[in-house]
């Protein structure tokens, strides 16, 4: 990572986030990246079963700085009121989703803004995709307005969205979700009237 350039490029442009691209702060978007690369699955195994399969110690470590990271980063970030998102699926996890009425999700959810974008991954590899209403209360963060490293040129339009969110199945809708936050959820059962 050539960092050094990174901030030198980018030291006169107004940055979309409060965290500043210093080198005190190279470890947030180091989290972000290896979250948005190939670690979003080992970080979220963690985070859903507290374990690593065939992690060592110094995964374990890595792991557990980058979820603080994130849960910092995602916190400051701008809160754009992005209310529909899109997400894409296994089938099986459909059918999971399906079968209950509420799902909570204790790994972070990556999103995306763009329907068109979802559909076509869904399609590629014989996924799903479902339609999220986000509460205003669920912090996130829009990855698609960082321009760092391997984040920049990003095309999924993802928003990230912070961890230990729920999943409330839509009455209108078999592929349309509320995501809200747990106390949130109580609230909406009392609201609806329904259980969850």
């Amino acid at each position: 990572m050539n960092y050094i350039n990174f901030v030198n490029n980018k030291k006169d442009e107004i940055s979309p986030y409060r965290i500043s691209t210093s080198n005190n702060n190279e470890k947030y978007f180091e989290a972000l990246e290896r979250y948005c690369g190939s670690r979003h699955d080992r970080i979220n195994e963690y985070l859903r079963t507290n374990n690593i399969k065939n992690g060592d110690k110094n995964i374990l470590c890595q792991t557990i700085n980058s979820i603080k990271c994130l849960d910092e980063i995602i916190n400051e970030a701008p809160q754009e009121e992005y209310k529909v998102l899109y997400r894409v699926i296994d089938k099986e996890f459909y059918k999971k989703l399906m079968s209950s009425s509420s799902f909570k999700e204790r790994g972070y959810l990556s999103t995306s803004k763009m329907e068109r974008w979802a559909k076509d991954k869904a399609d590629q590899e014989d996924k799903v995709v479902i339609k999220l209403y986000v509460e205003k209360d669920v912090k996130r963060i829009d990855i698609s307005q960082i321009n760092y490293g391997t984040l920049s040129g990003r095309t999924e339009y993802e928003v990230l969205l912070q961890r230990g969110t729920i999943l409330k199945r839509d009455s209108s809708s078999d592929d349309t979700f509320i995501v809200s936050l747990p106390n949130q959820c109580l609230f909406l059962k009392k609201f609806w009237g329904k259980g969850g």
